[in-house]
């Protein structure tokens, strides 16, 4: 009865429906939120991929000219793929797999709900006695339709790897968001975990007429700055410095914005990255 009643067809729109939710979430948190890499422990280009391809999956689904097969290899690829994500997270001992965007979950049951979901996808009575030469000969016959799917994955995963840090590296997203302060990623390298480190921070400003900083708030408390207000005159650059006491060892990314006096408004966004290690002096 439960056989019958799950159909390949009733599953793949509830498996899609979760990926919608899972999209939609994401797409979310990387509207509302300038941490969300942080926060998710995934980087920018990452999330933005996950939720292409998710909403990609969905449309798959949904797609009345997709041959079953092919939704189902599309599903099933995903499915081991955020398996896979979903333990390599709970053995690094992360809290949330950022699958959920605001919304935090553990990993772990992340990792079984994906698992049931594989379960239930090669379980299903309509495509378990299909043979890989069945699922080769209906991608050949739908070829175009396939290669036009798979071209769309390449293009944004090309944009996202390449092309994207290249563009946000020289501040082009930056001046899209009309940001007039614009402040380069700052890279420490590997540095002694026991040690406060000063790093300076130099903020560009392009607009005509002086920015003043009253503010910023980090990702972590380790990262202070204390000359506070100061003012990045017109067409200029300022040096600032910030001091970090590490609280941990290992890989460090972390962000500081700073706000203007108008209302605590936005204004520039610094990224800091590096590695702590205990072994150096």
């Amino acid at each position: 009865m439960i056989r019958k009643w799950l159909s390949f067809r009733t599953l793949s729109i509830a498996l899609a429906m979760v990926l919608l939710v899972t999209a939609v979430l994401k797409l979310h948190l990387l509207l509302i939120d300038p941490f969300a890499d942080i926060k998710t422990g995934t980087s920018l280009p990452l999330l933005w991929l996950a939720v292409f391809i998710e909403v990609g999956v969905v449309w798959i689904v949904f797609s009345n000219s997709t041959d079953e097969m092919i939704k189902w290899l599309s599903l099933t690829s995903l499915f081991c793929a955020m398996s896979v994500i979903s333990i390599l997270r709970v053995f690094s001992g992360q809290s949330t797999c950022g699958c959920a965007g605001v919304i935090e979950i553990n990993p772990l049951k992340f990792f079984i709900f994906d698992c049931v979901c594989l379960g239930a996808l090669f379980n299903n009575s309509a495509l378990k006695s299909k043979s890989i030469g069945f699922l080769f000969n209906k991608i050949a016959a739908n070829r175009l339709h396939f290669a036009g799917q798979m071209a769309c994955f390449a293009i944004s995963g090309c944009f996202l790897f390449v092309i994207y840090p290249m563009l946000d590296r020289i501040g082009f997203f930056s001046m899209l968001r009309n940001e007039q302060v614009f402040i380069k990623r700052i890279d420490l390298g590997t540095r002694s975990w026991s040690d406060v480190h000063k790093v300076e921070i130099e903020m560009q400003n392009f607009s005509n007429s002086s920015i003043n900083i009253v503010g910023a708030k980090s990702t972590c408390s380790c990262i202070s700055i204390a000359n506070f207000p100061f003012s990045v005159p017109a067409k200029s650059t300022l040096v600032t410095t910030a001091v970090i006491s590490p609280k941990k060892t290992g890989w460090f990314h972390q962000r500081i914005q700073f706000f203007t006096d108008s209302k605590h408004q936005f204004v520039a966004g610094a990224d800091i990255f590096g590695m702590f290690r205990k072994d150096l002096k």
